[in-house]
């Protein structure tokens, strides 16, 4: 099978503005004659047929996840508490605070899944500090806080 120039540039043209079938069998015959190359093209699937879908998908993904733990007033110079909510029921948490250099300071030991723990932080150094939320040994949450005097 051999074809001119004058042949291969019409096939090309109603390979490329030709609809149906007639743009298939004009693709198909320049690859016959080598002309083209051809990569079938992988079309995946679409999940977000709808625009409703998509802006939820959107909106989930502008969302930040719950805090666990958070330390108000902050800063604070004679008190702050310390609020924590967990979906683990019957374990054992421990809430640690340290200083800014890694330095244990208090260390509360609690099985309850959801508290409101008040620290006297009168007579504690003016600085950053790092409360740090663990269940099972592993770290769930953290925040820090500041002290002022």
């Amino acid at each position: 099978m051999e074809a001119d120039s004058a042949q291969i540039m019409q096939f090309a043209t109603i390979a490329v503005n030709g609809h149906g079938n007639a743009s298939v069998y004009a693709r198909n015959i320049l690859l016959a004659l080598e002309q083209i190359e051809y990569n079938e093209p992988v079309i995946l699937p679409d999940q977000m047929k709808s625009l409703e879908a998509y802006e939820e998908f959107l909106d989930l993904m502008d969302t930040k996840p719950p805090m666990k733990i958070e330390v108000y007033p902050n800063p604070s110079d004679e008190y702050v508490i310390i609020s924590y909510s967990l979906e683990m029921k019957r374990s054992e948490h421990t809430i640690r605070i340290s200083d800014i250099h890694g330095n244990s300071i208090k260390s509360i030991v609690t099985n309850e899944s959801k508290n409101q723990i008040l620290i006297d932080t009168s007579n504690w150094i003016p600085g950053v500090y790092i409360v740090t939320l663990e269940t099972n040994g592993k770290i769930i949450g953290s925040t820090k806080f500041t002290i002022i005097k």
